[in-house]
């Protein structure tokens, strides 16, 4: 009887426990920065402060803290409506079809020392927006639970942010293969030998500054090559975005750098097809093309 009426108390605490809408403050000081270059490409940054030390104060408990997820998503609008995902940035996508940015917090972000500076970039192309001036809401949501089911969130607006849009091209990227050295630059081989390989797990990622557009990659091979995969890959960027071509070593732990190419997009090039350089870096023949239209 004791050890039922124990087993009540307790998960009645649970429940009421977790039932809690916690209201730390995690964020301060969000600032967003709209029309800049980022890496040669034009966006917005979104910057902010986040600190989990009230958290790890309240909970007390390592292995408590250590089990909490928290997710950020940012979103936009304009006139009430949420903004969606231009041409080739599905990866942006959340499941209502929203433009988003996310960002998880888990283990390896508690224990640092606090504040943590963040800075999230979004390219201008990816909103599915006309040429010209746009002004939009930007929507911040932080939500998480810990191991106890404690549930947290805040919600932050930046209003009335200011979107200058520049003229957009299509770009239509078509991958035939690349071929990469049998050894890295210092003279060693790519991987270390495990499952009887020595050859690298080579990955093409196409990129706006840091945010990836497409991304395939292929095991144990010195040869990337995708097929239809890697053909008719088509996204939009804005008026001199600089395209990132980045060739890498896929690891668990750390990417290898293979190789990588800079594309400048200009409306001189309008209509114009280009060849990628066939040997860069650790890139020994290359079979690819884009076209500007």
């Amino acid at each position: 009887m004791k050890n039922l009426l124990f087993l009540f108390v307790f998960f009645t605490f649970f429940a009421l426990n977790a039932a809690n809408n916690e209201s730390i403050i995690f964020i301060r000081n969000a600032k967003t920065l709209p029309n800049i270059n980022n890496k040669g490409v034009y966006g917005i940054d979104f910057n902010y402060e986040i600190d989990f030390k009230a958290l790890e104060d309240k909970i007390s408990n390592d292995s408590i803290m250590d089990l909490s997820k928290f997710t950020l998503n940012i979103t936009f609008s304009e006139n009430g409506s949420k903004i969606k995902p231009a041409l080739g940035y599905q990866k942006l996508k959340n499941k209502n079809g929203n433009l988003t940015l996310i960002k998880k917090y888990d283990s390896f972000d508690f224990g640092s020392n606090y504040p943590i500076k963040e800075s999230l970039f979004i390219p201008l192309a990816a909103f599915n927006l006309s040429e010209g001036e746009h002004t939009i809401n930007v929507l911040v949501g932080l939500n998480g639970t810990d191991a106890l089911g404690n549930k947290y969130q805040q919600v932050i607006i930046e209003k009335n942010i200011v979107l200058k849009k520049k003229p957009t091209h299509k770009i239509t990227f078509n991958i035939d293969y690349l071929e990469v050295n049998k050894l890295m630059s210092n003279g060693q081989t790519w991987d270390a030998g495990f499952y009887n390989t020595l050859a690298p797990d080579v990955s093409v990622k196409i990129m706006l500054a840091n945010t990836i557009i497409w991304k395939e990659a292929v095991r144990d091979d010195y040869i990337f090559a995708k097929g239809p995969k890697s053909k008719n890959i088509q996204f939009l960027v804005s008026t001199d975005d600089e395209i990132r071509f980045l060739v890498e070593d896929e690891d668990i732990v750390f990417n290898d750098f293979i190789g990588e190419l800079k594309i400048p997009v200009y409306d001189t090039q309008i209509g114009k097809q280009f060849t990628l350089n066939k040997q860069f870096n650790a890139v020994i023949d290359c079979v690819a093309s884009y076209k500007v239209e």
